[in-house]
């Protein structure tokens, strides 16, 4: 599991989203926050949101952008970031690298 940071707007949002969920589409059963409707133990995938978007956009290589990819370059271009080495910790942490 990797920790997730939020801002406080980030957090109302999804505070008035857990509270009004069975109001909504998402049905009340589910466990997930961003759960897969009808069905209790389902999640949505953002990967997979990520590759359609990548394949409908008209990139040349759609291929080349995952999730993957972007921890890929996050992790490269960091390093030309002067950082202390206890923002790298935390960065690492958010990163879920050791």
């Amino acid at each position: 599991m990797v920790p997730v940071l939020i801002n406080p707007p980030c957090k109302r949002a999804l505070d008035l989203l857990n509270d009004h969920r069975a109001e909504g589409i998402l049905m009340d059963k589910n466990i997930f926050i961003f759960g897969v409707l009808g069905t209790p133990r389902s999640h949505f995938r953002p990967c997979d949101s990520l590759r359609s978007a990548a394949n409908s956009c008209g990139a040349s290589h759609p291929a080349s952008l995952t999730a993957t990819q972007l921890r890929k370059h996050v992790a490269t271009s960091v390093q030309l970031l002067d950082m202390a080495e206890n923002e790298r910790e935390l960065l690492n942490a958010f990163m879920g690298h050791t």
